[in-house]
């Protein structure tokens, strides 16, 4: 979440573009009754956003409530759990608002179901991987890729994330560890570990048109490398398979209509890289890789917002128009 309220203050720079920018929060009790209960409510409980706003300040800004019929474009973005009633629910209680990036696609995307889907568009680039609904299916992939990572399917910064094999340091051994484990989950992701002589993985933050930056991650006291498991960050370059994997992703981005992605790679025992992780519901990583780059990451970051925005103008004022009958300019209200 760090890395999206970074960009905030910089998109009220942008003075042709918003107006007013608000953080509404599900941690927030006052917020109970849409997050928790999906009950309707006339108003929300949000933070506004000015030049200091920041992500380890965000308890100090005074709270206030607006109607629900003031955020003319919503930007979702949002850690897991989230269910499909909520993002039903979401899109019921804003009919008349413009979503930057789609709910809808947003929950798709972020699935790591959604990397056994497009396997077959990215060939090589890919490990195996397979979509299992039970132990069974587990154990048959495992017949065949005897070193698994096993993943749940809505899940972030590394959590619901196990290693399986029989032998070795390892969280899982056998069937039984395996149905314990999608009792807890349900159906699951299994892919081939890659044995990374590296032990690391870059992680390349993208839009669906350009790379923001990448950074390289180097595990902690885990055989993981996301920042949340203890994983440490420095500067990385990308190779030519890197960016070919960079290009197919960002094709299946516009398909989708998805402006901001993290993209993480592995490699295997050969040093080939191979696509491992699609994120774009809460991309995590804009501001490291802002930090440790000399580019305009976040400014770079805030104009493709702002583009969006800018090219659906006509349709976010048709949207307020109906919703006020009443025009009253041209700067909008973003809700986060």
């Amino acid at each position: 979440m760090e890395s999206d309220y970074a960009m905030l203050p910089k998109l009220l720079e942008d003075a042709n573009c918003v107006s007013e920018i608000f953080v509404t929060d599900r941690s927030d009790p006052a917020n109970s009754v849409f997050f928790d209960r999906y009950g309707p409510t006339g108003s929300l409980a949000v933070k506004c956003v000015n030049p200091d706003y920041c992500y380890e300040r965000y308890d100090t800004f005074d709270d206030m409530r607006l109607p629900i019929t003031a955020f003319d474009a919503i930007w979702l973005r949002m850690d897991y759990p989230i269910s499909d009633d909520f993002i039903a629910h979401l899109k019921k209680t804003f009919p008349w608002s413009f979503f930057i990036e789609d709910p809808d696609a947003l929950m798709r995307t972020d699935n790591k179901a959604w990397l056994a889907d497009i396997a077959a568009d990215m060939g090589d680039l890919m490990p195996p991987v397979r979509l299992c609904r039970s132990a069974e299916d587990v154990d048959a992939f495992k017949k065949i890729h005897p070193d698994l990572v096993l993943k749940q399917l809505r899940s972030y910064g590394g959590k619901g994330v196990v290693r399986y094999r029989t032998s070795g340091d390892t969280e899982m051994r056998c069937s039984d560890d395996v149905r314990h484990y999608m009792g807890m989950y349900g159906p699951c992701l299994a892919m081939r570990y890659l044995a990374s002589p590296n032990q690391s993985d870059n992680r390349i933050l993208v839009t669906n048109r350009a790379i923001l930056g990448a950074f390289k991650r180097r595990p902690g006291e885990s055989w993981q490398c996301n920042m949340s498991s203890g994983g440490t960050a420095e500067t990385t370059e990308l190779d030519d398979r890197e960016l070919e994997i960079v290009g197919r992703v960002q094709e299946l981005m516009r398909q989708e209509n998805i402006l901001f992605c993290g993209i993480d790679t592995l490699e295997d025992e050969h040093g080939t890289r191979f696509l491992s992780e699609v994120n774009t519901l809460n991309v995590g990583g804009i501001r490291r890789a802002a930090e440790l780059s000399s580019q305009p990451v976040l400014r770079e970051a805030v104009t493709t917002i702002a583009n969006r925005l800018h090219q659906n103008s006509g349709l976010i004022l048709q949207l307020k128009h109906q919703k006020t009958q009443v025009h009253r300019g041209g700067l909008f209200k973003l809700g986060l």
